[in-house]
C-alpha cells in the first residue's frame, strides 16, 4: 500500500513535467518543451551595486502546456495546446537531445512593457516618462533562437553573447523577435544612477496574452 501511494504521488508531481532533469535527456522535436501562461508578476528582489540598481522580476505561471515527448498520463489537453504553440512558433525541427527538465517559455509574446517613475529621473526623463531607453534587460529569450531556425553560425552567437538566446540591452533596442518566447524564469532590469531625484517609485507594467501585470517598487539610490 505504501508503494502504491508513493507511485501515485510521483505521477501527480510529474503531471505537468515538473522535474529536475539533471541526469536524463530525450530527443526533442522542439527546442521549447513547456509553455507557461503567467498569472502573476513577481518582484523577487532589488539590489544596489555601485551606481546601478538591479531589479529581478518574474512573470510566473502555474499552468503549462507540455511536449508529448514526456508521455505523461492525463496531459492530453496540455499536449494538444503545446502542439498548437509549437506550430505557431515554427519550433518543429530542433531534433536534438534535451535534458528532461526541458526549456520552459512563456506561451504568448510580450505585447508591451512600460517602466515609469513617479519622480524626475534626469533632464530627459521627468516624472511619468517611460524609462525603456535607459533600463537594460538581462535574460534569456528563446524567440530569437527559434525563429531564426536554431542558428549556430558565429556572427549570430556573438550578437547574442555566445549563448544563442541571451539578451543584454536596453528595452528600447528590442527587436520584434525579442518579445517572443521569454524563458519562464526570473529576468533582470538594470537602472542607472539618476541625476535628479534619488528616490523613485517605479511601476512595471507588462502586457501579454491579453492580460496586464503591474507591480510597483521603491528604488532608493541614496543608500
Amino acid at each position: 500500500m505504501l508503494v502504491l501511494s508513493f507511485i501515485i504521488a510521483l505521477v501527480t508531481n510529474w503531471s505537468c513535467g515538473e522535474d529536475d532533469g539533471k541526469n536524463e535527456s530525450f530527443l526533442s522535436k522542439s527546442f521549447v518543451t513547456h509553455y507557461y501562461f503567467p498569472d502573476t508578476l513577481e518582484l523577487i528582489y532589488h539590489e544596489k551595486e555601485s551606481d546601478t540598481i538591479t531589479v529581478s522580476l518574474n512573470l510566473h505561471g502555474t499552468d503549462c502546456a507540455i511536449s508529448p515527448s514526456y508521455h505523461l498520463a492525463g496531459c492530453e489537453e496540455k499536449e494538444r495546446i503545446f502542439d498548437s504553440l509549437m506550430i505557431r512558433y515554427a519550433d518543429t525541427t530542433y531534433n536534438k537531445e534535451i535534458y528532461i527538465g526541458g526549456n520552459k517559455a512563456l506561451a504568448n509574446p510580450i505585447d508591451s512593457i512600460s517602466i515609469v517613475s513617479d519622480a524626475d529621473y534626469n533632464a530627459n526623463h521627468i516624472a511619468g516618462s517611460d524609462l525603456s531607453d535607459i533600463v537594460v534587460f538581462e535574460g534569456s529569450v528563446f524567440g530569437c533562437f527559434v525563429l531564426h531556425g536554431y542558428p549556430e553560425d558565429h556572427r549570430y552567437n556573438e550578437y547574442y553573447d555566445g549563448r544563442s538566446y541571451y539578451i543584454e540591452k536596453p528595452l528600447s533596442k528590442f527587436l520584434a523577435e525579442d518579445y517572443y518566447l521569454w524563458e519562464a524564469k526570473p529576468f533582470l532590469l538594470k537602472f542607472p544612477m539618476p541625476s535628479l531625484s534619488k528616490v523613485h517609485h517605479i511601476t512595471f507594467t507588462f502586457v501579454t496574452g491579453g492580460k496586464t501585470f503591474k507591480v510597483t517598487e521603491e528604488l532608493d539610490f541614496s543608500k
